[in-house]
């Protein structure tokens, strides 16, 4: 096997350290090779790291998406190889107004899953944040390009990235599974104004 890491970097190249130093440690090995995709748009940035692996020889037979802001562990990549899915994702808390809940849906349309409600076994999941994500080569044999895409409708965006990526693998016949084993830290920088506004707001309602 091996493993193509790939992380979307905005145009100035900007990562947590303690990221890199992690994933520059797996590129140690022969088998896994990282790649750092600089650009505007993350949609961009996922889709020259699948170019990539396509293109390189001998041809990958993993590609494992890691967001520059979610911090696996030392050990993340070696288990969502032994799960052994066509796509397997770690998970990650995000932030929704002033509740933190996991980056994966099972529910349509997304509705992010409560903290408290994370199962112990790896599940099926609707719909689940690209940020720490294992997908095998061949998948990607079988989408039609775009990979990723935001979708908007008059005046708002109606679907994310995530979310269309991952209506492409439910049309093409693939399961996403979640190890829940395999939590990740997510790294934002968060307004506390807002979030006490948002707070005494809700406690007027």
């Amino acid at each position: 096997m091996h493993t193509v890491v790939g992380i979307p970097l905005a145009p100035s190249y900007q990562c947590d350290s303690r990221i890199t130093t992690l994933l520059e440690s797996w590129d140690r090995a022969p088998d896994v090779t990282t790649f750092y995709a600089a650009t505007d748009d993350v949609t961009v940035g996922r889709d020259k790291i699948v170019l990539f692996a396509q293109n390189l020889i001998p041809r990958p037979t993993h590609i494992l998406f890691v967001d520059h802001d979610v911090m696996p562990r030392y050990t993340t990549l070696k288990k969502l190889l032994a799960d052994d899915k066509d796509v397997v994702a770690g998970v990650y808390p995000l932030s929704q107004g002033c509740k933190i809940a996991w980056c994966l849906s099972r529910e349509d349309p997304f509705k992010a899953l409560p903290i408290n409600e994370l199962p112990d076994n790896m599940f099926k999941a609707t719909y689940s944040g690209c940020g720490m994500m294992l997908v095998k080569m061949e998948v990607f044999d079988n989408l039609e390009w775009p990979y990723w895409k935001n979708e908007f409708r008059l005046g708002a965006k109606s679907s994310t990235e995530d979310v269309y990526f991952c209506k492409k693998l439910a049309k093409a016949g693939y399961d996403i599974w979640i190890d829940p084993k395999l939590k990740c830290s997510h790294f934002r920088l968060i307004d506390l104004l807002g979030v006490a506004m948002n707070y005494m707001k809700g406690n007027k309602q």
